[in-house]
């Protein structure tokens, strides 16, 4: 929906209900938005506030269970979503007035505003940096479906009535170590420890053992990969608090261990580098598939999602000898054609060599079907994250030698034209693909 740029005001719940509602276009025109204008507007999944906007009323998405995506446009004299935290913020009280599923909060901000993620039933947990010292009445009520919330600060904010507002059935607070007893002491908080739970956390223990260690790096590898243990804390494990966690956070623990804290906690940032110079995806001998990688920077961590066709089995996966370097290598089926891979070094060693094969992949019956490699992201030793491209290819085009196979039913070229023999070069035989050399 287009707005015309006559329009300088959108009245409050001028939207409500409008499931259908998937994106708007808010003209520079609009100064002024009212309070709920897209109450429960379940379709929406984005929003850009344009610089215009100097007065908006409450929270706009009320409701909105499907948004990921909030922007204010920047040179917005009166609010911001700074360092991409998908919320909007006052800028000169440093108020986060509205929040969304995706939301990082930034270490910045000094108030979460009343009804900031009301409705917001798809967001799990939330990090609370030690800037916030107050919280406004229904923060998280009616709705909004986080489980677990995770204070940084050992003085508890300030709170102006209920945040939960009824909401917080099955919620589990994690505060810093020895810092229960304020907790549970300070007004509203006290009156909330019969119906939430209070959880002291020792930084980067993430299984709360008492010991920040290496199994502590070993319970995220596991966690990547789909086998989270039993006391793993999944609102613990983001240390490097970008609202996700993946191997770039066993980095960020592995360098807390060994002492070496000179790193940044980067968010993933697509790298300058081109896929297909990075990875390149292939079968070898058989039906095994190989990931080869240049090793042009000095990754230390890696994870990816892998693809295959639910009728090809995967018998085995292993990291090349030759690579490694310390280094853990672990992968786990998800569901049917969807597993999951990582590997790691657990004193953040980077991969041997700079070229060849870094993975071998066993399969079944993968020969002529499509395959797919997508959300990989590398690490390297400072805990930088890089993402790159889905790798999606017809992997399976097997080899044979001309003279082994001759006359045959079925052979066609590369333009679907049939031939009576093999020919040099990709034929399609018996119904896949086959090179001839």
């Amino acid at each position: 929906m287009t707005f015309p740029n006559s329009v300088t005001n959108i009245g409050s719940y001028a939207f409500s209900y409008c499931s259908g509602l998937t994106s708007i276009e808010i003209p520079n025109s609009v100064t002024n938005i009212g309070n709920g204008v897209f109450w429960n507007c379940s379709g929406l999944t984005s929003i850009e506030i344009p610089n215009s906007v100097t007065s908006i009323l409450g929270n706009p998405f009320l409701g909105c269970t499907s948004l990921t995506d909030i922007i204010v446009e920047k040179g917005n004299p009166i609010y911001d979503s700074r360092e991409n935290s998908n919320a909007i913020i006052e800028t000169e009280t440093n108020t986060l007035i509205s929040g969304c599923m995706s939301t990082v909060i930034p270490n910045s901000v000094t108030a979460i505003g009343s009804s900031a993620f009301y409705g917001c039933t798809e967001l799990k947990y939330i990090n609370i940096p030690s800037s916030v010292m107050q919280i406004e009445k229904g923060a998280f009520g009616r709705g909004c479906g986080v489980t677990s919330i995770k204070m940084n600060s050992v003085n508890t904010p300030e709170l102006s009535g209920d945040i939960f507002q009824g909401n917080q059935v099955n919620t589990m607070v994690y505060i810093p170590y020895r810092s229960k007893a304020k907790y549970e002491s300070a007004e509203f908080w006290n009156n909330m420890k019969t119906v939430i739970g209070y959880t002291e956390y020792i930084d980067y223990d993430v299984n709360i053992d008492g010991d920040v260690d290496v199994v502590d790096v070993v319970d995220v590898a596991r966690f990547v990969v789909g086998r989270p243990s039993d006391s793993f804390v999944e609102i613990l494990a983001d240390v490097n608090i970008d609202g996700t966690v993946n191997l770039g956070d066993a980095v960020v623990l592995v360098n807390e261990i060994t002492g070496n804290q000179e790193f940044t906690r980067s968010k993933l940032a697509p790298s300058s580098m081109e896929m297909d110079e990075m990875l390149t995806l292939s079968t070898t001998d058989g039906e095994g598939i190989s990931l080869c990688m240049d090793n042009v920077r000095s990754y230390t961590a890696f994870q990816f999602d892998l693809y295959v066709p639910n009728d090809v089995a995967v018998t085995g996966m292993s990291l090349n000898p030759q690579r490694k370097n310390g280094h853990q290598f672990m992968y786990n089926k998800l569901e049917a054609g969807h597993y999951r891979v990582a590997a790691l070094s657990t004193s953040n060693q980077a991969f041997d060599g700079n070229t060849g094969n870094l993975i071998t992949i066993r399969t079944d019956g993968v020969l002529g079907k499509n395959v797919t490699i997508s959300n990989i992201r590398f690490f390297d030793a400072s805990g930088n994250g890089y993402e790159f491209d889905d790798i999606d290819t017809i992997t399976g085009i097997g080899t044979t030698n001309y003279s082994t196979e001759g006359n045959a039913v079925g052979i066609y070229d590369i333009q679907g034209r049939r031939h009576m023999t093999l020919h040099r070069g990709i034929n399609i035989f018996n119904g896949r693909k086959v090179l001839v050399k």
